[in-house]
């Protein structure tokens, strides 16, 4: 559809004044990220029978352009708080798998233990399309890390873990092995610079080049002991349960989502609704405040570089009332 099509459609089927409707502004953004994402919060009620959303008369686009401006800002909030964590995290991990490869080479370069762990499981393609994950021989493991096949449950006791866990180990194994390697082509300096040397880089090199969804994959392999300081950094205290040492693992799970949306510069504010939906609402300010507060703490991180925009105050109705209420509260708390 060309502009003059979708400009008709906001008129005919969501009720907007034409002569709200800026010129081009589906050359600025799509129809998609600036329209379809805040149909909930716009509307008035919905059609069950019909199955179509109900517009109030003479609609404003201006509201729509607000809902993307407040998304914006708590996207680049949340982009600001993820980086400072990410780069936390991976520090994390990157020591602790370079305190187990020490054992062995000072180095931190000899991947052979991996390789041999390597050589004993499916490949990832395997893995995904299998039916029956205990038809698999994935019970090997290397270090001290947990078996390949194994993860905590919600009260840290080792059980089976799932295809999709197993298929992430795998995946991350396979990026991590790829630099194994003395010579080759890479964007982060630190790798390149081994390469040109004509040297294996280090693991706690390799980990800064992963995506979080792997790294996160290599801690979930990492045992109670070795996840402990990580988690007391996280929250503050000395004193964590076993429940909060599995809760952090998820919450940095829905962090990497979270992340991943807004690399991709999709809408945010649907995917904050979806929690909501699921009666995940409560997580996300726990997640919130975890990010904030590992933030201001640093001695870097500790700038606040995302200006507040100006925004109009998101209108209620009955409809709305409960979605509206939950984004004001991130709004406050962001």
């Amino acid at each position: 559809m060309n502009n003059e099509e979708l400009i008709d459609e906001l008129v005919i089927h969501k009720n907007i004044n034409r002569e709200t409707i800026p010129e081009n502004i589906f050359n600025e953004r799509g129809y998609t990220t600036l329209v379809s994402p805040y149909k909930r919060l716009i509307c008035t009620n919905f059609d069950t029978m019909r199955q179509e959303y109900i517009y109030k008369e003479n609609g404003d686009f201006a509201e729509y352009i607000n809902l993307a401006k407040i998304d914006d800002f708590i996207s680049n909030k949340f982009s600001m708080y993820i980086e400072c964590f990410e780069k936390h995290f991976k520090t994390y991990v990157a020591e602790k798998l370079s305190e187990k490869f020490k054992d062995t080479n000072l180095s931190c370069n000899d991947y052979s233990e991996l390789s041999r762990l390597s050589s004993c499981l499916p490949s990832t393609e395997r893995i995904q399309h299998c039916h029956n994950i205990l038809q698999l021989d994935c019970h090997f493991n290397c270090y001290d890390l947990l078996y390949f096949d194994k993860m905590y449950n919600s009260n840290m006791r080792e059980v089976q873990a799932n295809k999709n866990i197993i298929a992430n180990r795998r995946r991350a194994l396979d990026t991590i092995l790829k630099l194994n390697t003395t010579h080759g082509y890479s964007s982060n300096m630190l790798i390149q610079h081994n390469f040109n040397k004509n040297t294996v880089p280090p693991i706690w090199g390799v980990i800064h080049t992963l995506s979080l969804g792997d790294v996160l994959a290599l801690y979930n392999m990492l045992k109670i002991q070795d996840r402990l300081s990580f988690c007391q950094a996280i929250y503050k205290k000395q004193n964590v349960s076993y429940r909060e040492i599995n809760a952090l693992s998820s919450n940095i799970n829905f962090i990497r989502k979270i992340r991943n949306n807004i690399n991709h510069y999709e809408p945010l504010i649907p995917v904050l609704l979806k929690y909501q939906d699921e009666g995940k609402e409560e997580a996300i300010f726990k997640i919130l405040d975890l990010l904030k507060d590992l933030y201001y703490s640093g001695n870097i991180h500790s700038i606040n570089v995302v200006r507040r925009v100006k925004f109009q105050k998101l209108s209620k109705c009955d409809y709305n009332k409960k979605q509206v209420v939950y984004l004001n509260k991130i709004l406050r708390n962001i």
